[in-house]
């Protein structure tokens, strides 16, 4: 049940995150979701879709891991393990969503996008 806490917590931070972009980027109808490796824009999504999308992925696939951990004996050796993934799984999603929070606002600022 603790795991489902981890699933909580990264899930408020990562839905905080994306309501303050929303306010950030509110004069934006579309958002970049992707770029080439140049830097140019490779396609768009409208505004609440590219927000939202990394943290339902994330707490999606955090909230699996979650189920699975319950419900699934790890192998011999591998107990002490699942901490450390559930933490590291969340760390690592805000940090994908901060990156790109940041990519966006560094592309919205550009001239001539």
């Amino acid at each position: 049940m603790a795991y489902l806490g981890v699933v909580v917590l990264v899930g408020v931070t990562m839905i905080a995150l994306a309501i303050l972009a929303n306010r950030r980027f509110r004069h934006e109808s579309r958002l970049p979701m992707q770029w080439w490796l140049d830097g140019k824009v490779s396609w768009t999504a409208p505004r609440l879709v590219a927000l939202a999308f990394i943290p339902v992925l994330a707490t999606g696939m955090l909230g699996i891991v979650a189920v699975l951990s319950q419900t699934l004996p790890p192998r011999a050796g591998q107990e002490a393990l699942v901490w450390p993934v559930m933490l590291g799984s969340g760390a690592l999603s805000v940090a994908i969503q901060l990156l790109h929070l940041g990519l966006i606002a560094r592309t919205v600022r550009r001239p001539g996008r």
